[in-house]
Order: structure tokens, then C-alpha cells, then sequence
């Protein structure tokens, strides 16, 4: 594992690290206008010099961002989303959905949301298991339905 400083930036400095399988992060701590607060970078081997933000603390306001996958609305089902939030989206008269995720345990703590105004979905219950999670509608919805999530381990 190499770590490496980098402090040539005008303010703020950033960190360099790479495993030996080539996989990258970036740790970016700054107090200019363009980052404001700190930033985490990856990038998966072979993607070369592309890098995605995997979680962000903005200095200023405090809010934070996390990486997600936003399953676009007519899509419905099963799922794999291997980040820490998304959502996904139950079909009309369903009453369960599998969501496989990399990050999800058994002992991963999930918080479910009903994100459609649905008068009949009006209660919900998820269940961990390890490489995903089932989420549980008490009452199936009578149209498509968007459900939250955000898994913390």
C-alpha cells in the first residue's frame, strides 16, 4: 500500500492511495471556494484515471453526499446496487423486493423510505442478510411504488 501527500495544491492538500491491485482513492481536504470541506475519490482498477465521488462533507452547509443509484421510475424488481443509498421501485400488487448490495451484512443497519404518495403502501420492513437485503410492503401497493434506502455498516 503506497500513501502519498500531496500539499502543492494553492490551499487545502490532498492524499494519494493505491493497493496493490491498482485500485485508487483519493482523500482531498481543502478551504477554497471549490472544495470547501473534504472529499473522498475512487477508482476501481482498471478505470484508469477516472474517479467518482464516494463520500463528500461540504465545509460550509455540513451536508454530506454518499455514492447512490437512482432506479429510474418503470423499472421494477429486483435489483443490484452495490453503494450505500438508492432507491428502487416495487410494481404495482407487490409485496417484496431483493436488493443484492456488496455492502449489506447481516449486521448492516438499513433505513427504508415509501417515496411515492401510494394511500395503500402505507407501511414498510427490511430485512439484512449477507450480499443483500429484502424489503417487505404490509400492504401492496396499487401502482408503482419507490422505496429508499440507506445502509449503514
Amino acid at each position: 500500500m503506497n500513501l502519498n501527500a500531496n500539499a502543492t495544491r494553492t490551499s487545502g492538500a490532498s492524499w494519494t492511495q493505491q493497493d496493490a491491485t491498482r485500485n485508487s482513492l483519493i482523500l482531498s481536504l481543502g478551504y477554497e471556494a471549490s472544495n470547501n470541506g473534504l472529499t473522498l475519490y475512487r477508482a476501481a482498477a482498471g478505470s484508469g484515471n477516472t474517479f467518482s465521488t464516494f463520500f463528500a462533507i461540504d465545509g460550509t452547509t455540513g451536508g454530506m453526499t454518499l455514492q447512490k443509484t437512482i432506479t429510474a421510475g418503470g423499472t421494477t424488481g429486483a435489483q443490484t446496487i452495490n453503494k450505500a443509498s438508492g432507491s428502487v421501485n416495487f410494481a404495482a400488487a407487490a409485496t417484496s423486493l431483493v436488493v443484492t448490495n456488496s455492502l449489506c451484512t447481516t449486521s448492516s443497519v438499513i433505513n427504508v423510505t415509501i417515496a411515492t404518495n401510494d394511500t395503500t403502501a402505507t407501511g414498510i420492513r427490511v430485512v439484512a442478510a449477507a450480499g443483500s437485503f429484502t424489503i417487505y410492503m404490509l400492504t401492496a401497493p396499487t401502482s408503482e411504488c419507490r422505496v429508499n434506502f440507506l445502509i449503514t455498516n
